[in-house]
């Protein structure tokens, strides 16, 4: 009997660990526009309605466990106009979509989840959604990198030296994990 709950709590876990994922909300990126929370079905606490203007930006930033070349990014967006409001992508500083397309999702109260490729790798990743119309981009929600595992927590190192000296930093990364020394 131990034997079988055993391999039972073991099969359960091992279905949980294959459901896992990534899901990073708007509200916690950086952007170019502001949180609001009129026109419901969101999730978390709000979406961002991005700026209207070629050119606005969101930029969600995540860690994860183990290199994706061909990560699975599932994109939830409203767009209530009528128009094309498209996106150019970037991974990590690095084009990856020129352009692509956001068409009307029927309202703004109706939320549609595009899918995108990005390779993305272990540790600390960028995406970085840019409109590429006059009138901005749609209503953004949030990301779910799908069937990924959170990684660590990276922050970047700032030195501010004053007087003679000399500071090092070993090892010499532009980032580091939390509580690493």
């Amino acid at each position: 009997m131990k034997q079988l709950f055993s391999l039972l709590t073991m099969l359960c876990l091992g279905i949980l660990a294959l459901d896992a994922d990534v899901v990073v909300e708007a509200e916690d990126a950086q952007f170019d526009g502001k949180v609001a929370n009129n026109h419901s079905g969101y999730s978390g606490s709000g979406f961002v309605d991005v700026a209207n203007k070629s050119g606005s930006y969101i930029l969600f930033q995540f860690s994860i466990a183990e290199d994706m070349p061909q990560a699975i990014v599932k994109v939830r967006w409203a767009n209530g106009k009528d128009d094309s409001r498209d996106i150019e992508v970037q991974a990590n500083g690095v084009l990856q979509y020129e352009n692509f397309p956001m068409g009307p999702s029927g309202g703004f109260t109706t939320w549609l989840e595009s899918e995108m490729t990005l390779p993305l790798r272990a540790g600390k990743n960028t995406i970085t959604f840019t409109s590429l119309t006059s009138v901005g981009m749609s209503n953004m929600d949030k990301i779910t990198i799908v069937g990924a595992t959170p990684g660590p927590e990276e922050f970047a190192l700032q030195v501010n030296v004053s007087g003679k000296g000399k500071v090092l930093k070993s090892p010499d990364q532009p980032y580091y994990i939390a509580g690493s020394e």
